[in-house]
């Protein structure tokens, strides 16, 4: 049975009924048990031939009767034509009644459940039932076998039982005449619509049945056959007409205001309720878009032409920037230029705000920079007349975010902020404040958070723990002083990784027409790159620490003896600027003490190089320690070389900028973007595109330098080193290896010398590691030498030695290389 208001029927065919006696009467089953006379044959056709009262769903295939709606009154007139007419009811003084059903009917009678569960007269009744609420969203499954009874939506229940009750008790003829006057209001409806209901159709006609024994006619264009209601004619495809629907006058007891709606398609409920929930929906969305475009208009001031913003006083005339390009800027915006410089330790030029601006809006007036000029709108609340400072520092703020981030989302968000501040609640005053900091405060805004009572920007506090996600043994060796340097550090690279994060992306999308899903790539192969640590193997200083009871090796910069004051001066500085350190001290010899304390500096070797610098620097050392990757999170990265080429006895470098000492450029190998952005964007765009395939290559294929013949290779002078500084201790359980070169700097052999040999006793015996001997930076081969027992390697060890014990010159390089040559010892990593 069904769970809503609808009726099911039995899907069970119907046989026919058996022939009887001739005297006994059939039994015919339909909305009310009924007894019909036997009579003459019509058309040729038995009497006693009888046929069902409703259709099988075989036959509604057989007769193309799918989807259409039929009462049961029609279906038995239409399987009559088709079979078996019927016979005109007896006159009216032969009375009978119906016969009660049998209570144990045959088994080939007909077997069909009706449910007289009324329909609710109420659409939110209706939809109020799960069963019908799923049933009205999921499309119907499989069709019914039967059509659904008609529905009586104007009859409550009480009223149909009332009828049901007199149906039952009314006499045969009476029957018969009613099913006769149906089928013809049912000829005049469906050439307007829809049939009216049964009890209205009842009400509205009078009966035009006499019994012909009164000398009247019987009503015969009740018996014609059922027709579809869409067509009169079954042969011709149905069409609608709707020019005919509507001119053509109401049936007889037709509601005429129901007029308009019989013309329409018939639809199911599930459709129109679903247009009405979808019409709806749109309405609302009409009505907000109105309202919120009103509240825009009213909001948004009529200026004068060059003039924008609430106010009315940003200027907004467009200035170009460029002698090739116009490059247009807002006049406002050029005269922010300088503050935000000032205010945020930066150095913007107009063309890179130009080409900030660009970023975010997508692009830029020659005539109207109007939305440029209103990114730094602060609202009818903040006038820059009555507060000149607190409007300046609001709009270089607005300014500066917009710049760093290109992000508009992010823009949107600041500035409805700040423009919905209650500005007058700080007073008179025109300068910072303490007063109402929660309400005038914008918690992690890109990265950062703003206090515009306050006039301050501070970077949300996390710790090297947190974000770095070190193991317990490599926590263990950074000291006090280290884990405070690197939680301050972490807490930069976070704040300055998302501010940049947006603007990383538009620049490897736009000017270097990378794919975005490649950029991932791009930072998983920067975050596992090795980290060089060089130092100068043929120091006597350096020699001493390989046989250390500390065995903490390579030493940190601030701990080597032999510093001369400028350059002990400058180690100081960036120290104690960038990473908070106090400054260190002049030492005599290498102490232990100073260790974890102190960054060790190095470089992340992203190009795959074998030294960790190239050759046409010879001065500087060609020795290195190879970091394991448990040791990385204790690494801060940035770009360009600040001490990692420094030492004792080196020429001193040149003074640090402001800008390479701001700790917002720094960053970490997991909090990379704003490093990565400013990397790439330092070189010319083919270089920094030969870049990046190169690093994307590295995800697949072997890391060895780059090609001779590659415009990489040729570049690489120019390229930026990605300087790396580790804090904490460095031992032999957190080095991987080593690499040198054959040779020094000054061409002499390091391979076969006692420092040589005190380099490769630490690296296989102490850190059980090996050593990557090489030609150069930029060779595509070398010696592994991991274990003392090698007898080629210590072969060629004791020659060379001999060679150098001798003066003999003539053994150079080429020896060594030819004898490693012929004993394939060469491996390409």
């Amino acid at each position: 049975m069904s769970s809503d208001s609808e009726t099911l029927h039995s899907s069970q065919g119907y046989l026919g009924a058996p022939r009887l006696a001739q005297n006994q009467q059939p039994t015919v089953v339909g909305v009310a048990s009924a007894t019909l006379v036997p009579s003459r044959t019509i058309r040729g056709t038995p009497a006693s031939q009888t046929f069902p009262t409703s259709v099988t769903g075989h036959e509604k295939d057989l007769y193309d009767l799918e989807d259409q709606e039929y009462d049961d009154d029609s279906i038995m007139e239409y399987k009559a034509a088709l079979g078996v007419p019927v016979a005109p009811p007896p006159p009216p003084n032969i009375t009978q009644r119906r016969t009660h059903r049998n209570p144990q009917p045959s088994h080939d009678a007909r077997q069909s459940v009706h449910s007289f569960k009324s329909v609710a007269p109420s659409f939110i009744s209706r939809i109020s039932i799960p069963n019908s609420v799923r049933r009205m969203l999921a499309w119907r499954k499989s069709t019914k076998p039967l059509p659904p009874v008609p529905l009586i939506p104007d009859i409550p229940l009480a009223v149909e039982a009332q009828y049901r009750r007199a149906d039952e008790a009314a006499p045969l003829p009476e029957l018969v005449n009613r099913a006769g006057q149906l089928h013809g209001l049912l000829e005049k409806e469906y050439a307007y619509g829809r049939p009216t209901s049964y009890y209205s159709a009842t009400k509205s006609e009078t009966s035009t049945y006499q019994a012909s024994t009164q000398g009247k006619s019987t009503r015969t264009g009740s018996w014609q056959p059922l027709r579809r209601r869409d067509v009169d004619n079954p042969n011709v495809p149905p069409t609608v007409n709707y020019g005919v629907y509507a001119a053509a006058p109401p049936a007889h007891g037709q509601d005429p205001r129901k007029g308009c709606c019989l013309c329409l398609p018939q639809l199911s409920r599930r459709i129109w309720i679903m247009i009405s929930v979808v019409g709806v929906a749109v309405l609302a969305a009409v009505i907000a878009v109105a309202v919120v475009m009103t509240k825009r208009q009213s909001e948004t001031a009529k200026c004068e032409s060059g003039l924008a913003g609430s106010l009315c006083n940003l200027n907004s005339t467009c200035v170009c920037t460029s002698s090739t390009q116009c490059h247009g800027l807002a006049q406002n915006i050029l005269d922010l230029v300088p503050t935000i410089n000032q205010q945020f330790s930066s150095n913007f030029t107009n063309a890179e705000v130009y080409n900030s601006l660009w970023f975010a809006q997508g692009s830029t007036g020659l005539k109207d920079c109007s939305e440029q000029a209103l990114l730094v709108d602060t609202g009818k609340g903040l006038n820059s007349e009555s507060y000149p400072n607190r409007t300046a520092w609001a709009q270089a703020t607005l300014l500066w975010n917009v710049v760093q981030t290109q992000d508009m989302d992010a823009a949107e968000t600041m500035q409805k902020f700040v423009q919905g501040l209650r500005w007058s609640d700080l007073g008179s005053s025109d300068g910072p404040t303490d007063a109402k900091a929660d309400s005038f405060t914008l918690t992690s805004a890109s990265g950062y958070t703003y206090n515009f009572a306050a006039q301050t920007i501070t970077q949300p506090s996390t710790s090297f723990i947190n974000q770095g996600q070190p193991l317990n043994s490599q926590i263990s060796r950074v000291g006090a002083k280290a884990t405070t340097a690197l939680d301050r550090m972490y807490t930069f690279a976070l704040a300055s990784s998302k501010q940049r994060e947006v603007a990383l992306k538009n620049y490897w999308t736009t000017t270097l027409s990378q794919r975005a899903a490649d950029l991932a790539v791009f930072k998983a192969v920067l975050g596992r790159s090795p980290i060089l640590l060089p130092f100068n193997g043929s120091s006597t200083n350096i020699q001493s620490l390989y046989s250390s009871s500390s065995l903490l090796f390579p030493p940190p910069l601030a701990c080597y003896p032999g510093f001369s004051s400028q350059l002990l001066q400058q180690v100081q500085q960036f120290e104690a600027t960038v990473f908070n350190l106090d400054s260190p001290t002049a030492a005599s010899a290498f102490d232990a003490a100073c260790f974890p304390d102190r960054p060790i500096y190095g470089v992340l070797d992203l190009l795959q190089l074998r030294l960790p610098y190239m050759e046409n620097r010879p001065w500087l050392p060609r020795q290195a320690a190879v970091l394991r990757a448990d040791a990385l999170p204790r690494a801060v990265v940035y770009v360009n070389e600040m001490l990692s080429a420094t030492f004792p006895g080196s020429t001193p470098r040149a003074a640090f900028t402001e800008p390479e000492l701001d700790p917002r450029r720094f960053g970490t190998l997991n909090l990379s973007n704003h490093v990565i952005l400013q990397y790439l964007s330092t070189m010319p765009v083919d270089i920094a595109t030969a870049v990046v395939q190169f690093v994307l290559n590295l995800a697949t294929k072997p890391a060895v330098p780059p090609e001779p013949s590659s415009l990489l290779y040729q570049s690489l002078p120019s390229i930026p080193v990605l300087e790396v500084a580790i804090f904490g201790n460095v031992g032999p359980s957190d080095v991987s290896g080593t690499v040198s070169s054959f040779m020094t700097s000054n061409d002499s052999f390091f391979f076969g010398t006692t420092a040589g040999s005190g380099l490769r006793n630490w690296t296989i015996t102490t850190a059980k590691g090996a050593l990557a001997w090489t030609e150069n930076s930029t060779s595509p081969r070398i010696v592994k030498d991991n274990t003392l027992d090698d007898v080629t390697i210590d072969q060629t060890w004791r020659a060379v030695a001999d060679a150098i014990q001798r003066g003999d010159t003539s053994v150079g390089l080429s020896n060594v290389t030819s004898a490693f040559q012929s004993t394939q010892k060469f491996t390409a990593a």
